[in-house]
């Protein structure tokens, strides 16, 4: 990133459904953390998807409890 951007972080299951939004926002250039609560989730596969401007990255997430 080099100006201000819409940042989108989110968490979907392995059916494609959203399980929640982390970060929905313009962000400037920087380091950022987010915290995600995942108590009310069950073990299992989970997507996590970062979408800064014109770039997306998916990655796999398993939970276990």
């Amino acid at each position: 990133l080099t100006q201000p951007q819409e940042i989108l972080l989110a968490v979907y299951n392995v059916q494609g459904q959203l399980v929640t939004t982390l970060v929905d926002e313009y962000r400037s250039v920087g380091t950022y953390t987010a915290s995600f609560d995942a108590g009310d989730l069950s073990s299992g596969l989970y997507l996590c998807r970062l979408v800064a401007g014109n770039q997306a990255v998916t990655r796999k997430m398993i939970l276990i409890k």
